[in-house]
């Protein structure tokens, strides 16, 4: 009975914060036959602020800036080197059943295919 409650709880509290918690996928290059493979683990503050960190680019780095419209999808996230200030990546795509897609801009020019991990 127990356990029975926590997974409805859990379920009530994940379709209230679609975007915390672990999304794995790909940024791809424009040109390039594959993508590289992305770790995130986000936190949304539940209004429109994005934080948290990536692994799978050749640093480890963080998320400088994020945004998250719960209302459109919109997802904006300004991505860097642990420790360092500067913005190397944008990600600027839309979210939906799941999954994020959308466009990168910064060092590297393309696409980005994330999908979040279900527990």
């Amino acid at each position: 009975m127990i356990s029975a409650l926590f997974v409805v709880l859990l379920t009530f509290l994940q379709s209230q914060d679609p975007i915390s918690g672990t999304w794995s996928g790909t940024l791809t290059p424009n040109g390039a036959a594959s993508g590289v493979q992305v770790t995130f683990v986000l936190k949304f503050d539940g209004k429109t602020a994005l934080t948290g960190t990536f692994t799978g680019l050749p640093n480890p780095g963080n998320v400088k800036t994020g945004t998250f419209d719960s209302k459109t999808g919109k997802l904006k996230l300004q991505l860097g080197k642990t420790n360092e200030p500067s913005v190397l990546l944008i990600l600027d795509g839309i979210v939906a059943k799941g999954v994020a897609r959308g466009q990168v801009s910064g060092e590297m020019s393309g696409e980005f295919k994330l999908e979040k991990k279900v527990l």
